[in-house]
């Protein structure tokens, strides 16, 4: 007769019996309905069952419903542990651990659901913002925050962003010779009402990546200095320069070819009229410009197949040439107008937004308000940045042994650094207490649906990586779990 020791495990079975393995840091990359879940969730279980404080594992999930999931099937498990027969519950840990378990063991899973529960604060199961809530509400001083600062919430945070976006409009609507002025009616002429609206909604809904760019570039005119660099503008450069410049043409060869034109087909004649109506008054040249681009290029500045019939072009291969030249030259103008126009677009989409947002900023700062992009952004400089880290790692570091990730493909970078930053302490080997402690992270590349929000489903490999390093350069226990079966088919 086969017993829990020796009974032969489904494939499956044995890839959630490595995940949730307590003594080793384990990265588990799970297709949809394999489990994620379940392994997360009996990974606390056999941890508490190793005999790890509850208070001492922290859980971190990408939503509130995610965290309530988990916690909700914990408690589930660890209450009905309280209930079962000897017999029933030794049959359930053997399966969730590969073997049969002793007495002392029968007896501490009874006991783990009023441990959990006369926890303070409960199992640590929460979301990364509540996390660094807490952690931001326990070291204001360190991470520069006010002490009694309140959370604004997603919709609190959108309607703030309505109204100081209003205001700053306003504002640049009285003052139009200013700089945020002129941003402003050079942005309101090239879109309509509804395209602006989108265009504030994205720059507003994606200010984590503005502030980035401003911190990388060292404020806004470095910022707009690295976007005429990119588009490859030189200063100066304006959509007026340029103009000028596709009106210098080479007059005397221009002639030469309407002449020629006008000996050719229907079509050469009507391009010879065009040339020598542009050519005719000096004076209003920037104003037909077009007209004149249109004998070169299509409606939609692409360069014509054909600028003279065979016949004339060789009458004159060198007048042929010559405009073929001129194409050419106007091509390459039209592609710099088109580059200064988009650094202008972007230089004042850039005005605009730094307007906005720095004023948002002075609004949560005169009420003492931070929102979630504040609490990640805020909590990751006070572990990373901050010269009080050391000291702050260390307080942590006293009451945390297991760092778990539900959803880390969908973990933004700053995110993972605060992470990192907590796991650091105990990985490096200067932990305020020793013992087995472990990371574990659970998720899935092909499921990331956060990327708006920053999550960047490359990085959850990246990071795979690191703690795998730090991990083995630690001389600890690590695997790599794939959990690939569904159980949704099943």
């Amino acid at each position: 007769m086969s017993t829990p020791e020796t009974k032969k495990r489904p494939d499956a079975d044995e890839a959630q019996m490595r995940a949730s393995d307590p003594a080793a840091s384990v990265w588990v990359s799970a297709n949809a309905g394999s489990g994620k879940t379940h392994a997360l969730t009996t990974r606390v279980a056999r941890l508490l069952l190793a005999g790890s404080e509850p208070g001492r594992i922290l859980c971190l999930t990408f939503t509130k419903a995610a965290a309530a999931e988990m916690s909700s099937r914990l408690y589930k498990r660890l209450g009905d542990w309280a209930m079962l027969s000897d017999e029933e519950l030794a049959r359930k840990i053997a399966e969730m651990e590969g073997r049969a378990p002793a007495k002392e063991k029968l007896d501490l899973a009874r006991r783990l659901f009023a441990r959990a529960i006369e926890t303070p604060g409960g199992l640590k199961i929460q979301t990364i913002h509540a996390f660094c809530e807490r952690l931001l509400g326990r070291f204001p001083l360190e991470a520069g925050v006010p002490p009694n600062f309140e959370i604004l919430d997603d919709r609190g945070a959108d309607e703030l962003m309505d109204d100081v976006r209003d205001r700053v409009l306003r504002l640049a609507g009285g003052q139009p010779e200013t700089p945020l002025g002129r941003a402003l009616t050079l942005v309101v002429e090239r879109v309509d009402e509804l395209v602006f609206g989108k265009l504030l909604k994205e720059i507003t809904a994606r200010r984590d990546l503005f502030e980035k760019l401003l911190k990388q570039f060292g404020g806004l005119d470095g910022a707009i200095k690295a976007i005429h660099a990119a588009l490859g503008v030189e200063e100066g450069e304006t959509p007026e320069t340029i103009a000028a410049r596709i009106a210098d043409l080479p007059e005397e060869k221009m002639r030469a070819a309407a002449a020629l034109l006008a000996t050719g087909s229907k079509t050469d004649m009507e391009r010879a009229a065009a040339l020598h109506a542009f050519l005719a008054d000096p004076a209003s040249r920037l104003d037909r410009l077009d007209d004149y681009k249109l004998v070169f290029l299509t409606k939609e500045d692409a360069p014509r197949k054909s600028l003279i019939t065979k016949k004339p072009a060789e009458q004159n291969p060198a007048l042929a040439e010559a405009l073929a030249r001129e194409q050419a030259r106007i091509l390459a103008l039209v592609a710099r107008l088109r580059a200064v126009g988009v650094a202008q677009a972007t230089e004042a989409i850039f005005h605009l937004a730094d307007a906005i947002l720095a004023d948002f900023d002075r609004v949560k700062r005169r009420r003492a308000l931070l929102d979630y992009d504040d609490l990640i952004a805020r909590a990751r400089r006070l572990l990373v940045e901050s010269a009080m880290a050391p000291w702050v790692l260390f307080k942590l570091d006293g009451g945390i042994d297991h760092i778990l990730v539900d959803e880390a493909q969908d973990t933004s970078p700053e995110q993972w650094d605060v992470i990192s930053a907590l796991a650091e302490e105990f990985l490096s080997g200067a932990g305020a207490r020793p013992g087995v402690r472990t990371i574990f992270a659970v998720g899935d590349e092909k499921q990331s649906i956060f990327s708006f929000q920053g999550a960047d489903p490359a990085r959850f490999d990246q990071m795979k990586r690191h703690f795998e390093r730090r991990v083995k350069q630690a001389e600890r226990l690590w695997s790599a779990v794939p959990l690939v079966r569904s159980f949704r088919s099943v």
